[in-house]
């Protein structure tokens, strides 16, 4: 049994903290899988209270431990400033080095207006909910 399903056995004897500290210990130790469940149990709240801010930590470490998928949802966060303040250049330098492996990425830069301010200084993507925004379709 991996983490991830010790981590729901856990939960399923209502020991959630215990299984938050188990996916810790594996993103920790490199399993960037680990991180993920835990984000996405931050962002739903089901599991755990919802915590915006831890959420996007973790979708962070798990990019950082090599999950493309939630490197790419981590920019989206801090770009929109979801669990923290905003960071669009950080948020843009991040997409910008995706992009040379990653064809979504290098789409979103590609939309004219990706660099483009807006009056109040913040950046956005028209017709996108202002905001850099994942692909349809995709797996975590």
């Amino acid at each position: 049994m991996n983490r991830i399903e010790q981590a729901y056995e856990l939960v399923n004897r209502q020991q959630a903290d215990v299984a938050v500290r188990l996916l810790e210990e594996g993103g920790n130790a490199g399993e960037a899988d680990c991180w993920v469940e835990l984000a996405t149990w931050f962002l739903g709240g089901q599991i755990v209270p919802r915590d915006l801010g831890r959420s996007r930590e973790c979708f962070r470490l798990a990019g950082e431990a090599g999950h493309r998928r939630a490197r790419t949802i981590y920019v989206a966060l801090l770009a929109n400033g979801t669990g923290g303040p905003s960071d669009w250049q950080a948020a843009v330098t991040l997409l910008t080095d995706l992009a040379a492996t990653d064809k979504g990425a290098a789409d979103e830069l590609d939309h004219p207006a990706a660099h483009e301010p807006q009056r109040d200084g913040t950046q956005k993507f028209p017709g996108r909910r202002d905001q850099i925004h994942a692909r349809e379709g995709f797996d975590l």
